[in-house]
């Protein structure tokens, strides 16, 4: 189920907001497209990403549409 939770977050519109509100509210789960914990990347809940998936998230984050 977190792949297909990891792909609704690249696709939403909020993608930035929804990452910016977990990390500053220190916020527990899915944020952003990356799982929190406490504000924190989660190592558990995040481990089912390869390179791949967190070279997608990191351009969804970090470009300008």
């Amino acid at each position: 189920i977190r792949p297909a939770i990891d792909g609704i977050c690249l696709d939403c519109p909020v993608l930035k907001n929804c990452f910016a509100t977990g990390i500053s509210n220190k916020e527990w789960g899915v944020w952003g497209g990356a799982y929190l914990e406490n504000g924190k990347f989660s190592r558990e809940f995040n481990k089912h990403k390869n390179k791949k998936n967190w070279g997608q998230v990191w351009i969804a984050l970090t470009t300008e549409v």
